[in-house]
């Protein structure tokens, strides 16, 4: 993954997100990152995998108005997911579920890595 096209995190970010968490940092720069403004809920990004591959979404138009810590939290959270193994319990057919079942993951996820982490306000 090439950091220069993703023009949302510099490479100050990802140094302190390797410094404080080199697992996420190592599967950041595996996985293809998609910046996009058409997030559901107008989300500051999402992870998904396609095919085997990592996909992270990150929205440049929220995303860029963090702090530092708080994108190295935004990306702490979504790999969380990946990790915790919630893409796998994802309902496709629900649309309420789905955001039900989101929401108790976000708020799960926050618990645990408010201690070590700045959450940004919205995710609160």
């Amino acid at each position: 993954m090439q950091v220069d096209r993703v023009s949302c995190i510099n490479e100050s970010t990802l140094a302190k997100l390797f410094a404080k968490e080199p697992i996420i940092a190592h599967y950041f720069y595996r996985s293809e990152v998609i910046e996009t403004n058409s997030l559901p809920n107008n989300a500051c990004a999402a992870i998904s995998i396609d095919n085997g591959k990592i996909k992270l979404y990150l929205n440049p138009n929220r995303f860029k108005f963090l702090f530092e810590d708080e994108k190295i939290s935004v990306l702490v959270h979504e790999y969380m997911h990946l990790f915790l193994g919630h893409l796998e319990h994802r309902s496709k057919s629900d649309p309420y579920e789905r955001f039900i079942m989101n929401l108790a993951q976000d708020i799960s996820i926050n618990q645990i890595i408010s201690k070590h982490f700045k959450i940004p306000k919205f995710f609160a």
